[in-house]
């Protein structure tokens, strides 16, 4: 079964510009660039190299800067292959090699027409769960007598943190080049990076290239101006037919095998095609042709956020313990709580992948702190910070989810569900950032007015764009759904060693309990985390009728006290008032989980009065909006400096990822009739052309809210998004279980 393959025959300018492309190493080092090789992010290099996967990442290779030499007749011409753009805005050269075509599928692959029926195959590769990247040239060119070609590569480097940019004023001291026993090296503060060649000799060629210009860095208002020092160049004779290979890595180690890019390629196409072959096995027989390509393409996609995060380093030389993560996104994001929890059942459940899902959990229910499991892991660090609300909840959801796909329940009973309890019991008493259950109503209360906690987080200079503290309705719809999914979990007959659950009266009894008392109820029932059982025993019925009662008075408020009669749809947040809580009527998409989450405590007719409204004002051909139009602060376009991105980030920019709650909740409120299920097709099919526009074979972060005729929505923020991925994903196999009448 082949994977997918994205080609541009005989691109134009504006398009080899404007299109991207990434490859990942499965560790978080990656390589990432436009078809024509002007870069235009500080992001865009041969090889960014994670020095402490996932994290600690480094820009160690720029770019190859390569010369064709042609000789006819005693007469010599240059041709250029590679491209970039310098100050005030030129690119250069502007007689470069035309591409007449490019390939990406797990590598990346150009033709370069040189004239006269020559042309220049180039491969670049990225070796699996290294920090190496292999780059060959091939000519193909007849035999004419008189003809010698040979190839010069100029490599650029910086070895930079890959969120700076590089100066020669401050960057000449700070590298020291070597070369010796064929290896050339550029050493800094932060790594080492070694190249050598396979038919190519090295000379020492000391020079610095200025003012390289990076569009998107200066349209974000970010600096936009960089230097690379160029510290040799490599040369050699290339005959018709024959392959010379450039290798460079910051592991001295890994040049030592060499691999040849066709042999990454094959390895890497045999790895993805069985990721494939178990996503298609979530497919149901017949399904639809555009869905199967979907979802192939889509776990594909979704193989670059998955990686492996170092856990513990052991003594020196012993090879590091790592744990299976997942990446938010590409290129600046690292792991982040709550992206790889939503993340998590698409891009490792529907596919296949469970050790990667146990070990991902495993992850992040080992690092929470007071209950709370963390929003993102540091950069640089690798510190866990905790500001998030939700991710917590998703891990839950994320766990709930493992158990029934799975079927694994010794680590759910073991280590997932004592997790879950920890959660549980410290949103009960209070934890930080004002997280707490309130007494009165059941709903949980997360932050104030310097906080945020839900994934609406824009801040900048001080400014919260999208102020949500009191009772956000997808954290009361998460925080009942995480009750009753944990009652499931814990009630289903064939997992429990309870002789029976407690009846309604019981229940009841305890939901009209005092607060204190569901807090011991809890405490007790988790009072044996460390030696938790594979299944429950019959203490955990306390635990599980706790929940049930917990969940009871959530829902009940969830749905009273949430539902906007006027407008037939739900209330955003309630935010406290002196005097109570004052619901807020904007139109979000925050609403849809309500409905989305497996367990809702809404009515059939409530339920379908938010997915009409929903549907209505906020879906766009490339994902939700995150606020309907009539509302003063609504920006339709993700544009200019960041402070005017962020106040536009979660006020009417739409979001691809909310693509994979809209069609469960289209599903599930038209209670997966034929009708609904085209319904969800219209919803999810446009959003999948977006896998070959901006950056091959992947789905933006964001697009513009406005998306009206002619106007075009364009993609923003980060080029490649993990959850966008997974999400939809995970929306085609809903649709297509839905179709063939299996519950979901």
């Amino acid at each position: 079964m082949a994977i997918p393959m994205y080609s541009r025959s005989t691109p134009n300018a504006e398009q080899s510009d404007a299109t991207e492309w990434l490859l990942s190493a499965g560790n978080g080092s990656f390589a990432m660039g436009t078809i024509s090789g002007v870069a235009s992010r500080r992001y865009h290099g041969l090889l960014i190299a994670s020095t402490r996967p996932p994290v600690n990442r480094v820009m160690a290779l720029n770019a190859l800067a390569e010369t064709v030499i042609i000789t006819e007749e005693n007469r010599s011409r240059r041709v250029e292959l590679w491209r970039a753009r310098f100050r005030p805005g030129d690119v250069h050269p502007r007689d470069a090699a035309p591409i007449e075509q490019f390939e990406k599928d797990a590598t990346c692959r150009w033709v370069y027409d040189l004239g006269n029926n020559m042309r220049i195959r180039k491969h670049v590769a990225l070796a699996r769960g290294t920090n190496l990247v292999a780059v060959s040239y091939r000519l193909d060119a007849p035999a004419t007598p008189g003809v010698s070609v040979q190839i010069e590569l100029r490599p650029l480097v910086t070895m930079r943190d890959f969120h700076s940019l590089s100066l020669k004023e401050t960057a000449r001291e700070q590298l020291r080049i070597d070369d010796r026993e064929g290896v050339v090296s550029v050493q800094a503060a932060l790594a080492t990076l070694f190249m050598r060649t396979k038919g190519m000799i090295a000379t020492r060629e000391e020079q610095w290239w200025f003012n390289f210009q990076l569009n998107q860095e200066r349209d974000r208002g970010y600096d936009f101006l960089e230097d690379a020092l160029c510290p040799c160049v490599f040369q050699g004779p290339l005959a018709s037919g024959q392959t010379l290979t450039f290798w460079a890595s910051t592991d001295v180690a890994q040049m030592v095998n060499q691999p040849d890019p066709e042999a990454i390629r094959r390895d890497e196409t045999s790895r993805l095609e069985s990721i494939v072959t178990r996503s298609r096995e979530n497919l149901p027989a017949g399904a639809a042709p555009f869905l199967a390509k979907a979802v192939e393409a889509l776990a594909v996609a979704g193989d670059d956020f998955v990686v492996r995060r170092v856990v513990s380093r052991g003594l020196p030389g012993a090879v590091p313990v790592t744990r299976a993560t997942i990446i938010a996104g590409y290129p600046w994001f690292a792991d982040w709580g709550r992206d790889s929890m939503i993340s998590l059942p698409g891009l490792l459940l529907l596919t296949g992948r469970f050790d990667e899902a146990r070990e991902v959990l495993r992850t992040f229910a080992t690092a929470r702190r007071n209950g709370l499991v963390p929003n993102l892991f540091d950069d640089y660090s690798g510190d866990a910070h905790y500001n998030t609300a939700d991710a917590s909840l998703w891990f839950i959801h994320a766990a709930c989810e493992y158990l029934r796909l799975s079927g694994d329940r010794a680590t759910f009973f073991g280590e997932l569900l004592p997790a879950a309890r920890d959660i549980i019991e410290h949103a009960l008493r209070g934890t930080d950032f004002g997280i707490r259950v309130d007494p009165a109503d059941g709903l949980l209360v997360a932050g104030n007015e310097q906080t945020q906690l839900t994934w609406m987080d824009a801040k900048r200079d001080g400014v919260v764009f999208t102020p949500r503290h009191g009772k956000p309705v997808e954290i009361n719809a998460l925080w009942h759904h995480a009750l009753r999914s944990l009652v499931e979990a814990c009630a289903a007959p064939a997992a429990s060693g309870v002789s029976s659950i407690p009846g309604a009266s019981t229940v009841a009894g305890i939901a009209r309990s005092v607060t204190g008392a569901l807090i011991g109820a809890v405490r007790q029932s988790a009072s044996g985390v460390a030696s938790a059982p594979a299944a429950p025993t019959a203490d955990d019925a306390v635990f599980v009728a706790t929940l049930a009662a917990m969940a009871q008075r959530a829902g009940t408020a969830l749905r009273t006290q949430f539902w906007n009669a006027s407008a037939g749809c739900l209330f955003d947040v309630l935010s406290p008032t002196h005097d109570g809580w004052r619901p807020h009527p904007e139109i979000r998409p925050n609403q849809l989980f309500a409905v989305s989450l497996r367990h809702s405590a809404l009515t059939i007719e409530q339920q379908q009065g938010v997915v009409e409204v929903c549907r209505r004002e906020l879906l766009t051909r490339h994902g939700v909006r995150t606020l309907w139009r009539p509302d003063g602060r609504y920006r339709g376009r993700f544009r200019g400096r960041m402070f005017d991105r962020d106040a536009a980030y979660h006020n009417g920019t739409a979001w691809p990822w909310l693509i994979g709650p809209m069609v469960e909740a289209i599903l599930r409120a038209g209670e997966f009739s034929a009708a609904a299920c085209e319904d969800a097709v219209h919803a999810l099919r446009p959003m999948l052309e977006s896998l070959d526009a901006q950056c091959l074979g992947q789905i933006a972060e964001v697009f513009d809210g406005d998306d009206d005729p002619p106007m075009v929505q364009q993609p923003g923020g980060c080029p490649a998004q993990a959850w966008s991925v997974a999400e939809a994903l995970r929306g085609a196999i809903l649709i297509a279980q839905a179709r063939s009448g299996k519950t979901i």
